[in-house]
């Protein structure tokens, strides 16, 4: 974990110095990095200790972190989703478009880059609701002040685009070409009616608001799909250990049903991300992927 830390702040910090040389000295719009991983990637833990390393630098920078899982639905709201799409499995629980507030990200994120006053955070417990999750309520939101320097937002979606609409998925079955990452997630897609899999990708048609706001983008990908299990059993097992009285993850069991439900929305969006930098026809300046083996160790670096 230490070595894709390391990586990450450099590229950061290089990045960094190319917006100074080239961004308009009176402006004060932050920088804004997304930083794209799986479940249980580690994609929490870097963004917040690069947070906590930009802000011990020698030129101390100012670094603020949301997290997309922050923004999803309430319990309630989440349950009014699943009523009104009642065979849709993807849909049934937190995790997929959808079942994230979207204007809610984009007014946070639009105070933060405006920074005249101090900003509250949401705060999402995954614990809560038996480990099916609920957003705490505003009085228990982070109050951050500004001026910020750096935005990290963070999320296992984060750069996805959708599908041109009409657009099919048997072109990716059947790609020959399609990377490995890609290829190992087709068995677990193909119990989802296509219908259901359409309806995230117009879901997600929404979320490119948020992905325009992006200076750069790290991408942290597994080198097979299969291992997002093992990390978010790894996870859920971390959580219940922690959990106080009468609170606690996802059993094993449900952690594979679980995970299952986001396959989908990997087949759409990853390969977007692998085979562009170019998000919501914004270009983006710069990209970084790591892949990562079983073990979280860097086996790929490819920096754009």
């Amino acid at each position: 974990m230490s070595e894709l830390i390391d990586l990450v702040e450099r590229q950061c910090r290089r990045w960094l110095e190319a917006q100074r040389n080239v961004q308009d000295s009176t402006s004060n719009r932050p920088f804004i990095v997304g930083i794209s991983g799986p479940q249980g990637s580690g994609k929490t833990t870097l963004t917040r200790e690069l947070e906590q390393r930009l802000a011990r630098s020698s030129t101390p920078l100012t670094a603020v972190s949301l997290s997309l899982d922050d923004f999803y639905l309430t319990y309630d709201e989440q349950e009014a989703l699943a009523a009104k799409n009642p065979e849709n499995d993807l849909l049934r629980y937190r995790g997929n478009p959808g079942t994230h507030d979207v204007p809610l990200a984009m007014k946070t994120l639009n105070a933060l880059v405006a920074a005249h006053t101090d900003v509250r955070i949401p705060r999402y417990d995954k614990g809560l609701r038996a480990g099916r999750g609920d957003r705490l309520p505003f009085e228990q939101w982070d109050a951050v002040s500004p001026p910020f320097d750096v935005v990290l937002l963070e999320g296992w979606c984060v750069g996805f685009e959708c599908m041109e609409e009409g657009a099919s998925l048997e072109p990716l079955r059947l790609d020959p070409f399609i990377d490995p990452p890609i290829a190992t997630l087709l068995p677990h897609v193909t119990k989802y009616p296509s219908a259901h899999i359409q309806l995230l990708n117009e879901y997600l048609r929404k979320y490119h608001a948020l992905w325009k706001w992006l200076d750069v983008l790290v991408h942290i990908c597994a080198s097979d799909i299969n291992d997002v299990y093992l990390w978010r059993k790894q996870q859920e097992e971390a959580l219940r250990k922690s959990a106080t009285h009468g609170r606690g993850g996802l059993s094993d069991s449900e952690v594979e049903d679980f995970v299952d439900r986001f396959m989908p929305g990997y087949l759409i969006g990853l390969r977007s991300l692998q085979l562009s930098v170019d998000l919501g026809n914004r270009k983006l300046g710069g990209y970084m992927r790591v892949t990562l083996d079983v073990h979280r160790s860097v086996n790929m670096i490819l920096i754009a």
